[in-house]
């Protein structure tokens, strides 16, 4: 009987060459930590970093692991040509950080529904506003829109 060899997609592929050049960030930084590919499909490609201590690799809010993040997006273009999205967490960091803008953005809906007065957050990475956005969207009382340009983009609550 022949064994049948198992064949690794396009995702998988693109992951372990990933995986593989964090690793290699990683020893570069003298950081001793784990990478383990989470999710490889068409759709998303997401490692979470694992150590003992990370953070300085998380950085301020995420900084330093956004930041990793975008230069393993760009050191891993060639290896990735359909551009699947690539998603850097470090120990479960991004659902805390998520849940915690959440939180966040329920009490600023709170505010904005008693005061009537529309409000700003300021601060707040692509990623992070879409969170809010979704967050907020199936309330009819209030609204969500960004405004402003690269840095100095906003996230705005507004009542409906």
């Amino acid at each position: 009987m022949q064994e049948e060899k198992e064949t690794k997609t396009s995702s998988d592929q693109v992951a372990d060459s990933v995986k593989k050049t964090l690793q290699e960030i990683l020893e570069k930084m003298e950081f001793e930590a784990e990478v383990e590919v989470m999710l490889a499909t068409s759709e998303q490609i997401s490692l979470d970093i694992q150590a003992d201590d990370l953070g300085l690799l998380i950085g301020n809010e995420g900084e330093t692991l956004n930041a990793l993040q975008s230069l393993l997006r760009v050191i891993t273009s060639q290896a990735n040509p359909e551009r699947i999205p690539i998603l850097l967490d470090a120990e479960g960091y991004r659902e805390r950080r998520a849940q915690s803008l959440r939180e966040r953005a329920f009490q600023v809906k709170e505010k904005v529904k008693s005061t009537g007065q529309e409000a700003v957050m300021h601060g707040l990475t692509a990623y992070e506003r879409r969170i809010i956005h979704l967050a907020l969207a199936e309330d009819p009382d209030v609204v969500t829109y960004s405004e402003g340009d690269g840095p100095d983009r906003s996230l705005i609550v507004s009542p409906a």
